[in-house]
């Protein structure tokens, strides 16, 4: 069962635009009673939308929607991103207060000493819709990194999962930066020097208070989430991917059996949802990284590197080594 949702105020862009470009919809669309700020809105409801929008109106539909969502529209996180100190502290934010705003995409933030990403990972399925909606996310990133840095922002390169769509040269009139399509990931990359340049609107003090806010949300959003996502953010604050079934109940204060049939009713499993963030991470670390592969088995919670090769293996169908290399399955 698929429980994500996304702001009102996300999806009220998506009307709004329909309601421009003269575009009629079916009265169940127009989500009657839906209040601006942390309201949410199914999923499921936005996807119709936008399949119906993509059959009416142009390609480029997650570019023009996306190009009208400012800073200001993200709420509480908005508040608190454009009185960041400087760009480190901005994208830090984001990626740790993201769902109060929308739970069907993770964004991760990571640096190191010479590059800086952020990284788009779905966390439902996003059906035909993907590109539209993929397209959506990159826009807003590009809007809140030029809100944070100016022009600056013209220097990252945006990296697309997908091959390049029909409407490839729509990109640089909305985006003006670089753009790379068909790679194994979504994320946006820049120079990690950029981290440090200071926000115009730097306030601590309003940060301050954004956050308390933003804390508050995530807490009523952790108490409403579904469990698989629970799992998942448990996984995440864990070192190496180690976290047992009972690690988990304890955690959580339920019993094993309890939460076994919580996962069994969303159509999940303990064991299925750790192996897929393992196998995520696993295929980041293999194409983005030059970490050696004793390291990226080390981070993944192996304690040794025939383990995690035979793992592999059953994901894949081929060695660490030669996913890297790009080459086919054994």
């Amino acid at each position: 069962m698929d429980t994500s949702g996304i702001s009102s105020c996300y999806y009220n862009h998506y009307l709004r635009y329909a309601e421009e470009e003269g575009i009629e919809l079916d009265e169940k669309l127009l989500a009657p009673g839906f209040e601006a700020g942390e309201s949410q809105v199914p999923f499921s409801q936005l996807l119709r939308l936008i399949d119906l929008l993509r059959h009416r109106r142009s390609g480029a539909l997650g570019l023009e929607v996306g190009a009208s969502i400012a800073v200001s529209s993200h709420g509480s996180l908005g508040a608190a991103i454009s009185h960041s100190r400087d760009l480190d502290q901005c994208l830090s934010l984001v990626a740790e207060y993201h769902r109060t705003r929308t739970q069907i995409v993770d964004i991760r933030f990571e640096k190191d000493d010479e590059l800086a990403r952020i990284r788009l990972t779905p966390k439902t399925s996003w059906g035909d819709s993907e590109v539209s909606i993929y397209d959506s996310f990159y826009m807003v990133m590009f809007n809140i990194l030029r809100f944070a840095i100016g022009k600056k922002a013209e220097q990252c390169v945006l990296e697309y999962p997908y091959p390049a769509p029909e409407w490839h040269d729509v990109y640089l009139e909305h985006i003006p930066a670089r753009h790379v399509f068909d790679q194994p990931v979504a994320q946006l990359t820049f120079p990690a020097s950029f981290l440090e340049i200071p926000c115009i609107g730097s306030d601590p003090a309003y940060v301050r208070v954004a956050t308390e806010q933003l804390q508050s949300q995530m807490s009523r959003l952790h108490q409403d989430q579904s469990m698989s996502l629970k799992i998942r953010d448990l996984v995440k604050s864990t070192k190496n991917f180690k976290l047992s079934l009972e690690e988990a109940a304890n955690t959580l204060a339920i019993s094993k059996s309890t939460l076994i049939r919580k996962l069994h009713q969303e159509g999940e499993t303990f064991k299925s949802l750790v192996e897929e963030m393992k196998k995520d991470y696993a295929t980041y670390m293999l194409k983005k990284t030059p970490y050696k592969i004793d390291v990226v088995s080390m981070q993944l919670g192996y304690d040794e590197v025939a383990n995690f090769n035979r793992a592999f293996k059953r994901w894949f169908n081929c060695t660490p080594g030669r996913f890297r290399k790009g080459q086919p399955s054994l």
